[in-house]
């Protein structure tokens, strides 16, 4: 039996494959793919089945033609590893394996011709195509007939936050952000792009993306389906949203809790948790800070939260002279969040009108002279978290930066309260 690896073969054979001119072709070909039929409608919604996600036989040679890869000559190739097993559909499948290969090369080629964040964006892109092809074909298997539109809209909008569609909105941007994540330093998965072995790693690449896959499908086709079966749509949804005003007052703990994980969830990505419609919003209301000012202190609340997530801090406190200082980006939010509810909930404020929890918010933080000695902890904190960041040392400013920050968090709230 032959002992020859993927690392030999493709060393042997497909060395040359990434030059800037097939990164460009295939970058182009991947933006084609996201624009053509129903593909727009699909990626750039929640929902699944309702628009056609394909990836054709077509796309595979097209994509084969941009590398200048004769897929017979592939396939023999694969076929002489003492570790390939054609038995495993996924795994052994040329294409999926061929973008491992490119993936690793995207990452360790040492070239001058090349701009390294060209290469990132490569690899990626490789990986969100690898993504659009295993979901199609799941798809496909999963829905053989276009699913009700009104029973898929239900079912996705009743989702809770453990499902990464609701945390993303649509599949484009949760696709993206997992494939980042893949290639982030810390991935369990980066040691074997870097070093393209041993094969059995290589391989559970592939197959740890198709379970994760595969499983969010099936999770969310399950619920589709019981919801069809007892005919549930879009209609009934506004008598049993999970997350609105009679559930914060009738059963406030777990919805408390619930509110709070959406926020703590979407901090740590900044691409994700920062909305530059509601940053010009609230520097347009708040005369006292700017739109730069508010976005900056946003990405570095961010980074600080990552930076804390690597340290396991993100629940740190630290008892200064006058006030507890929440140094934990996650503290802080399960701080500000339950406290504030509270207390505008007692304050009288009608919880299901979006528009009086904001006012009354803006009225809480902008106010100097109320004297609570948890909201003191919760605005100096703040103060101190903008002190740190260096962004400013005007006073005025800072103060604006306090109600600002405070209120964004709401906004981010009201995205999953009806």
């Amino acid at each position: 039996m032959s002992n020859l690896t993927l690392k030999a073969i493709f060393y042997k054979y497909y060395n040359t494959l990434v030059t800037k001119s097939t990164i460009v072709q295939f970058n182009s070909y991947l933006r084609s793919f996201e624009l053509r039929d129903e593909h727009p409608l699909m990626l750039n919604s929640p929902y699944l089945g309702i628009n056609r996600l394909v990836f054709s036989p077509t796309d595979r040679s097209n994509i084969y033609s941009i590398f200048n890869i004769d897929d017979v000559e592939l396939k023999s190739n694969l076929e002489n590893i003492a570790s390939y097993n054609k038995n495993f559909e996924t795994i052994s499948d040329e294409y999926n394996i061929l973008s491992m290969w490119l993936v690793h090369k995207a990452l360790t080629i040492n070239t001058s011709n090349i701009s390294k964040s060209l290469l990132m964006e490569f690899a990626k892109n490789i990986l969100v195509m690898l993504y659009y092809k295993l979901m199609s074909s799941r798809l496909f298997r999963i829905f053989k007939h276009t699913p009700n539109e009104d029973v898929m809209r239900y079912t996705i909008e009743s989702l809770n936050y453990r499902f990464d569609i609701v945390k993303y909105g649509t599949w484009k941007k949760l696709i993206y952000i997992k494939c980042e994540e893949l290639l982030e330093k810390n991935s369990i998965h980066y040691p074997s792009f870097i070093k393209f072995e041993p094969d059995d790693k290589v391989y559970y690449i592939i197959s740890d993306i198709k379970t994760k896959i595969n499983s969010t499908i099936q999770s969310i086709s399950e619920l589709y389906y019981e919801n069809f079966n007892t005919s549930k749509t879009i209609e009934s949804y506004d008598a049993t949203n999970t997350i609105d005003g009679e559930k914060i007052l009738k059963d406030s703990n777990y919805v408390y809790d619930s509110i709070i994980c959406h926020v703590q969830n979407q901090i740590l990505n900044d691409r994700v948790f920062i909305n530059e419609r509601y940053v010009q919003a609230i520097s347009d209301i708040l005369t006292s800070i700017s739109y730069p000012i508010l976005y900056k202190f946003l990405v570095y609340i961010c980074n600080t939260a990552k930076d804390q997530k690597r340290t396991n801090s993100l629940q740190k406190d630290i008892n200064k002279k006058e006030f507890v200082f929440y140094q934990g980006i996650h503290l802080l939010l399960y701080k500000l969040i339950s406290f504030t509810f509270k207390e505008i909930i007692k304050r009288g404020v009608n919880i299901n009108n979006k528009l009086a929890i904001f006012q009354a918010v803006k009225s809480l933080y902008s106010s100097s002279k109320y004297t609570n000695p948890e909201f003191l902890n919760i605005r100096e904190s703040i103060k101190e978290h903008i002190v740190q960041s260096k962004l400013t040392n005007r006073l005025t400013t800072i103060n604006g930066l306090v109600t600002g920050f405070v209120l964004y968090i709401f906004l981010k709230i009201f995205e999953i309260m009806k």
